[in-house]
């Protein structure tokens, strides 16, 4: 039926019908006909008058009624005459023509300045076809410049309203947000495997030989989708140049305007996904994007302000922490100054939450931990800040204290509120706040402490989590204090039914459960903090840091420099803890064997000759990492300094001292290598460095090649 109808002309007629209804041509002639039919035009009285306005509002109903069933008409026989709804037959052949003139008509209706009762009709008409058969009316739809009468309502428009066509055009009901890539620098968790060189290092002539075969079954993979090219669906090309035509319009400060104006938290959402999709493909624009993101300018701190407080006390919300997420990762991607403009108390703290509120979430994780990475690369002072806050989560996790984020930054803005309100005059005191005379002085003295984590002292929260983890249930009113403060001791059977009770409700939960990526995160954390402000104290968990994360060679080397950071008294004092810990000399051992960066390897080697002055506990296994890095300073350094030369010397004599490090010495062949070098400064006098070790080093050094040849 429908197919005959679309045959026989109806749309044409419902297009011309539905113009006639906006310059009023109908209102008008129905509105004398209905006049003369009731015989309201001889006659002038308030009865009729009345009668006059009610026929009036009569017409104007049913014409938009009309106007209704007009443009659902038309979606009905478009939809019919392009196969149905599920596109199962043949299309029309004049489909395409006659819908075309349908949308020319629907956007024509969106270029009226002042938006009459069509306009909505029209635009939910577009979506409809868009959502349909975009492949079939995209193009034309663009081409007609649907995007900029679309984007021209944003942000002070009627945005609810036209939200819907860039949903259909990029295609956003039917892709999902990506899989986050893997931004640690670390693998997720993995089987340690001891190798040869984890009991004996191996001689220099050795290490570019594999123990094991190299040889892997050769896996093929399928191309990349290019976003140009014959693997491109016509659909995709098309939301690809939305895409890159929205960027280059300006899109990015109109959405972030329309967040900051959004009337419903649905809206908010859908133009926070929007928003996500022009931050992605460098291709597509998202370099212009990303600096438009970064320099809003109705934001201190850019659209990443903006985005961060959306998602400041809505952590709950999962739809809009994904697109929020999705967005600043794609910004700082592209753009790496944004992280300078993220870089916040209040940027570091919501991210800290979003990780710990979906830290069983791959993909929140992922780009949680980046996003704090970046910040924290970007402003350094934040590192103690952030190491606060995440050691109050993870110990609230471990306590099974865990609290909403949402309404802690509820009573946060509430606090902050009620700071800035202005305060009583203390002139004129209230009838009910009389001074007290009587109070003590110490509490007229007392500063007013902030109820907020960024104001807790550091060490005062570390000894706070120490005194709970010390206590055998944290929680008041448990069961089980119950039981301890009940003097009567119950029955057997009651006893193990309410300890069977108790062990049911309380899950022992530690660190060490986490993810790898987050224990990483803290570990990177603690090196930084401890290269800013050292302590004793917190040796141990650096030296665990470097030790479980080995595989990770800027953390490993930020931490041997954070070791050997500060004067040489303060490295003296560090020493012997440090020679003390469990499982830091196959640590050291890896790291050597990795390492190639001369300078690196020099430090690594005065760290293990100052751990051997101080009688570590595996003195044996220190000795041959002592020679192994004596090894491999010779091999790599190029010109000599005095420090390096003394320290190369001392190494060689501390490894001389048991029978095992001559062994060492002998297979690594330190004495031709060490002969080599000095040949090579003896031979060069004309340098004025080389002649200076040669004068101060001779006698030591002809010693030492005596004492090991």
């Amino acid at each position: 039926m429908c197919r005959c109808l679309f045959e026989a002309g109806l749309t044409s007629a419902l297009r011309s019908f539905l113009r006639k209804i906006r310059r009023g041509e109908v209102a008008q002639f129905w509105f004398e006909d209905k006049k003369e039919r009731a015989g309201l035009k001889a006659r002038k009285s308030l009865k009729k008058a009345k009668e006059v306005v009610m026929a009036r509002m009569r017409v104007d109903e049913a014409i938009r009624g009309a106007q209704e069933n007009s443009w659902h008409m038309l979606r009905i026989l478009a939809v019919n005459a392009g196969g149905g709804p599920e596109q199962a037959e043949k299309a029309h052949e004049d489909y395409k023509p006659d819908t075309w003139k349908s949308i020319a008509q629907a956007l024509d209706e969106m270029r009226q300045v002042d938006h009459g009762p069509q306009w909505p009709l029209a635009v939910k008409f577009l979506e409809a076809l868009l959502l349909y058969d975009f492949p079939a009316h995209g193009e034309f739809f663009q081409a007609q410049d649907g995007l900029t009468l679309a984007l021209a309502e944003l942000p002070n428009g009627q945005v609810a309203d036209v939200y819907p066509l860039f949903v259909a055009v990029l295609r956003l009901h039917l892709r999902s947000i990506p899989c986050s890539p893997q931004y640690c620098p670390v693998a997720e968790e993995r089987q340690v495997q001891l190798r040869r060189g984890d009991t004996f290092p191996r001689p220099l002539a050795l290490e570019a030989k594999p123990l094991t075969s190299t040889r892997t079954k050769r896996q093929g993979t399928l191309p990349d989708l290019p976003l140009e090219g014959e693997f491109l669906t016509c659909g995709q090309r098309l939301t690809n140049e939305a895409k890159a035509f929205l960027a280059e319009q300006g899109a990015v400060p109109v959405l972030l305007e329309s967040l900051l104006d959004a009337e419903s938290a649905e809206l908010e959402d859908g133009l926070l996904r929007l928003l996500s999709e022009l931050l992605q493909d460098v291709a597509l624009g998202a370099e212009k994007a990303s600096e438009e993101f970064m320099n809003f300018g109705l934001a201190d701190q850019g659209g990443s302000e903006v985005v961060l407080q959306l998602m400041k006390g809505n952590l709950k919300n999962r739809t809009r922490v994904e697109a929020a997420l999705f967005a600043l990762a794609g910004a700082i991607t592209h753009s790496p100054d944004c992280a300078t403009k993220m870089a916040s108390e209040m940027g570091a703290k919501v991210l800290i939450q979003s990780v710990w509120r979906y830290w069983e979430e791959v993909d929140f994780r992922r780009r949680s931990l980046m996003l704090l990475r970046q910040i924290r690369d970007a402003n350094h002072e934040l590192t103690g800040f952030m190491l606060m806050h995440w050691k109050a989560h993870l110990a609230a996790l471990e306590l099974g204290q865990v609290k909403d984020p949402d309404e802690e930054s509820k009573v946060e803005e509430a606090e902050v509120a009620e700071e800035e309100s202005p305060a009583q005059p203390m002139d004129d005191p209230g009838p009910e706040e009389e001074p007290q005379a009587d109070a003590p002085a110490e509490e007229e003295a007392a500063p007013e402490e902030s109820p907020k984590m960024t104001h807790l002292d550091e060490g005062t929260l570390d000894m706070e989590v120490e005194v709970l983890k010390d206590m055998d249930d944290p929680r008041p009113g448990s069961s089980l204090s119950d039981l301890k403060s009940t003097p009567e001791v119950p029955d057997a059977p009651k006893q193990a039914e309410l300890t069977k009770g108790v062990e049911a409700t309380v899950e022992p939960f530690s660190g060490a459960n986490l993810p790898r990526e987050m224990r990483h995160f803290l570990a990177l954390l603690r090196v930084h903090r401890f290269e800013q402000k050292s302590s004793i104290l917190d040796i141990p968990d650096l030296v665990q840091a470097i030790v479980e994360f080995n595989d990770d060679a800027e953390l490993s080397r930020f931490g041997i420099k954070a070791l050997m950071s500060g004067t040489a008294m303060e490295q003296e004092m560090r020493l012997p803890t440090i020679g003390r810990c469990p499982n830091f000399v196959k640590s050291v051992r890896r790291m050597v064997q990795k390492e190639g960066a001369v300078g690196v390897l020099q430090l690594q080697l005065r760290l293990i000759l100052g751990i051997l002055d101080n009688d570590p506990t595996d003195y044996q296994d220190w000795v041959e990492v002592d020679v192994l890095a004596v090894a491999k300073v010779l091999q790599a350094t190029n010109i000599w300094t005095s420090n390096a030369w003394e320290v190369i010397l001392s190494a060689i004599t501390e490894a001389m001292r048991t029978p095992h490090g001559k062994i060492q010495l002998q297979n690594f062949n330190v004495a031709l290598s060490l002969y080599k070098e000095w040949e090579k400064l003896k031979d060069n006098p004309d340098d004025a460095l080389a002649k200076m070790l040669v004068s101060s080093f001779f006698d030591q050094t002809e010693r030492t090649l005596e004492m090991i040849g």
